[in-house]
C-alpha cells in the first residue's frame, strides 16, 4: 500500500484508463489482438474494431484527445529522478501504454485522430527524435506509417496547432524512409533473440543468469514484433499501410522480405521443445532438489521459452501472408485474421 501511494497520480489515472481506450479501440495495447473476438464473442463491442468517426470527434472537441497527448508529451522525464523502482517501472510501463493506446486510435481514425496528433507539434518532436526511434521501433514503424498516409497528398502540408512554432515536420518520404529503416532492424533485432536462444542449448553457463541477460535484452524485441504482426491483423488500415509503402517501389517489397525471412531462417533452426509438463509445486526436498537441477540445464531454458518461439513462428507468416497480397497485386485487401502458429 505505501508502494502504491508513492506512485504517481498520472500513472494511476492512465492505468485506470487503459481499459477503456481496450473497449474503444477492441484491441490489447500489449499484444495487439482483439479485445474481443468477431468469430466466437457475441458481445455487442465484437461487432466493430476501430474508433468511429463520431467517436473519434466527440474525443476532440471534448479536449479529452489532446489532453492525452500532453499527458504522454509531459510525462516524459517524470520518472527519471524517481528513486522507487517499482514509480520507476509502472511510470515508464504506462506511459508507453498511453502511448500504444493513442497511435492506435490514431491509425484507426486516420482522417481525424491521425492528421491531427501529427499537427501537435511537442507530441511529434519526441516521436520523431532519433532517440525515441531507436529505442521504440514499434512505435516508431506505426508513426511512420501513420505519416506516410497523414503526410501525402493534400495532407503534404499540415498546419502546426501551436501558434508561432516553426514546422520541422517530416515529409511523407521521411516517414517511408524511417520505416524501411525501423523494420528491418527490429527484424534484425528478434534474428540475435533467437540466435541466443538456440546457442543456449550449446552452451554450459549459469542457467539464471543466462535467462535473466536474455530477457533484459532479447525478449522485448521478440514480443513487440508479435504485437506489429498482431496489429497489421487487428488494425487492417495500418496492413494497408504498410502494402501501400511496399507498393511504392519493388526494393521496398524485397527489402521487407527479406528481413522476414531472415526471421524465417532463423526460427526454423530453433528445436521444438518436447514433451512439456504442465508445473507442479514440488511435494518433497528430493523434488525440489530435481527441480533445482532442471533449473541449471540450458535447455529447460529454451523449452521454457518455447511461447516466444511459437510468436514469432505466427508473426512471421502473419506478415507473410500480408506481403504475398502486395505481390500478387491485391494491396488493400485485409490480411487474414485466422492464422495459426504452428509452421510447415
Amino acid at each position: 500500500e505505501d508502494d502504491y501511494d508513492k506512485v504517481p497520480s498520472w500513472v494511476r489515472l492512465v492505468l485506470t484508463l487503459i481499459p477503456t481506450f481496450q473497449i474503444l479501440t477492441n484491441t490489447i495495447q500489449l499484444d495487439g489482438t482483439h479485445l474481443f473476438d468477431h468469430a466466437s464473442s457475441s458481445t455487442v463491442m465484437a461487432t466493430t474494431s476501430s474508433v468511429s468517426n463520431a467517436e473519434a470527434q466527440l474525443l476532440l472537441n471534448s479536449g479529452f484527445f489532446r489532453a492525452l497527448l500532453l499527458l504522454f508529451t509531459r510525462t516524459q522525464d517524470d520518472f527519471s529522478s524517481s528513486t522507487k523502482a517499482t514509480s520507476t517501472t509502472s511510470a515508464k510501463v504506462a506511459r508507453m501504454q498511453l502511448l500504444r493506446s493513442i497511435l492506435i486510435m490514431c491509425v484507426q481514425s486516420t482522417n481525424l485522430l491521425g492528421k491531427y496528433t501529427w499537427r501537435v507539434p511537442e507530441f511529434s518532436a519526441i516521436l520523431c527524435h532519433e532517440d525515441f526511434q531507436q529505442k521504440h521501433l514499434v512505435d516508431t514503424i506505426i508513426w511512420s506509417l501513420l505519416g506516410t498516409l497523414c503526410l501525402s497528398g493534400g495532407s503534404s502540408r499540415l498546419v502546426l496547432r501551436k501558434a508561432g512554432t516553426s514546422s520541422n515536420l517530416p515529409t511523407a518520404d521521411t516517414c517511408r524512409a524511417s520505416t524501411m529503416a525501423s523494420f528491418p532492424q527490429l527484424c534484425s533485432a528478434v534474428v540475435a533473440g533467437l540466435k541466443k536462444l538456440r546457442d543456449v542449448r550449446q552452451e554450459k553457463t549459469n542457467q539464471k543468469q543466462m535467462e535473466q541477460e536474455w530477457k533484459e535484452e532479447h525478449q522485448e524485441s521478440i514480443q513487440e514484433f508479435s504485437a506489429l504482426a498482431n496489429l497489421l491483423v487487428s488494425c487492417s488500415s495500418l496492413a494497408n499501410m504498410l502494402l501501400s509503402v511496399c507498393g511504392e517501389s519493388p526494393e521496398n517489397l524485397v527489402r521487407i522480405k527479406k528481413s522476414v525471412e531472415d526471421i524465417r531462417t532463423e526460427v526454423s533452426s530453433m528445436p521444438a521443445a518436447v514433451g512439456r509438463q504442465k508445473k507442479e509445486e514440488p511435494s518433497s526436498s528430493s523434488e525440489k532438489s530435481a527441480e533445482d537441477d532442471k533449473a541449471g540445464d540450458p535447455s529447460s531454458f529454451v523449452d521454457s521459452h518455447e511461447d516466444d518461439v511459437a510468436s514469432v513462428r505466427k508473426s512471421v507468416k502473419i506478415i507473410t501472408l500480408l506481403l504475398q497480397q502486395q505481390a500478387s497485386g491485391v494491396p488493400g485487401q485485409r490480411p487474414a485474421t485466422n492464422i495459426s502458429s504452428k509452421t510447415d
